[in-house]
C-alpha cells in the first residue's frame, strides 16, 4: 500500500496530475493515466514542512527519553490528542518521539492506562513481573516491554531484583 501511495505522491509533488483506478474505477488496478501533459507548479507537501518544524523545535530529540538520531533513535511526530479523537495536525498537537516511545504511547492509548505515572491507582499484574524476571534471568532483551507500554513492570522488576545483586 505504501509503495502505491508513493508512486502517486511523487509525480503529484513534481506537478503531474495522475489518475488511477481510485479516481476512475474503469481503469484496471495498478494502472495510471495522465489526463494532460501540462505540468502544474511543483510543491513540497505541507506535512513534510510541518514535520521538520516539529523535529527542529524539539531539537531533534525524543520528548520522552531524550534520545537523538546520533544515539540511534528514529524520530517520528506524535499527535498528543489523536486525530480520531479530534486532534489537529498543527504545532500545538504534535511532538517528537523516537519510534520506541511512540509505540509505547500508542500501546497506552489503546485501552486503560497501564502505567502508574498515568494512573496512580493501577497495580502491576504480578504475572508480568514474573515473566519479565524470567526474561531478564534468561538474558533475553526486555525492550519490547517498554515499547508496549509496560514500564510499570520494568520498575517493579527493578525494585524486586535490586536487593538480590548481580546474577551469579
Amino acid at each position: 500500500m505504501k509503495e502505491w501511495l508513493r508512486r502517486l505522491r511523487e509525480p503529484d509533488e513534481e506537478g503531474w496530475q495522475v489518475i488511477s483506478n481510485v479516481d476512475v474505477p474503469a481503469l484496471p488496478p495498478g494502472s495510471y493515466r495522465l489526463p494532460t501533459l501540462e505540468k502544474r507548479p511543483s510543491h513540497v507537501r505541507e506535512e513534510i514542512k510541518l514535520r521538520y518544524k516539529i523535529l527542529d523545535g524539539d531539537r531533534r530529540t525524543c520528548r520522552d527519553c531524550g534520545r537523538t538520531p546520533a544515539q540511534g533513535a528514529s524520530l517520528q511526530t506524535h499527535h498528543v490528542l489523536p486525530v480520531h479523537k479530534g486532534g489537529k495536525d498543527d504545532e500545538e498537537n504534535l511532538t517528537s518521539r523516537c519510534d520506541q516511545c511512540h509505540g509505547g504511547r500508542h500501546a497506552l492509548m489503546e485501552g486503560a492506562p497501564k502505567d502508574e505515572s498515568l494512573d496512580p491507582e493501577y497495580e502491576a499484574d504480578p504475572r508480568d513481573v514474573s515473566n519479565l524476571t524470567r526474561s531478564v534471568c534468561q538474558g533475553r532483551p526486555t525492550r519490547h516491554w517498554v515499547v508496549s507500554g509496560h514500564r510499570y513492570a520494568r520498575r517493579a522488576l527493578h525494585n524486586k531484583v535490586r536487593p538480590l545483586g548481580p546474577p551469579p
